[in-house]
């Protein structure tokens, strides 16, 4: 049943060696690499895919949040600062200046 179809097929096409069957096979195979290849270059070289999906992101996402790196501070003298506060602090709890 299969091959009688085929065979028909064949016939109405008007094939009637195996050669032209073989010269019709490969015209249709490069028939279709064509039609793949102008796809392809249109689109810019995708074929028939879902477009990428690209993700909206706020603007405070993009931020570059990288502290600069400021030469001029000296760790110690901070501290120095700091330990003097500290100590007046300690002195005079409640605010009161001497």
């Amino acid at each position: 049943m299969y091959v009688e179809t085929i065979l028909r097929g064949w016939t109405e096409k008007g094939y009637r060696t195996v050669d032209q069957v073989r010269a019709a096979r490969l015209a249709f195979r490069e028939q279709r690499l064509k039609q793949r290849s102008s796809l392809s270059s249109s689109d810019g070289g995708r074929t028939m895919r879902k477009p990428i999906r690209t993700e909206i992101v706020p603007d405070w996402l993009k931020m570059d949040y990288s502290q600069p790196e400021d030469d001029d501070f000296d760790i110690e003298q901070a501290r120095r600062e700091l330990e003097e506060r500290l100590k007046k602090y300690k002195d005079h709890p409640d605010g009161a200046s001497p």
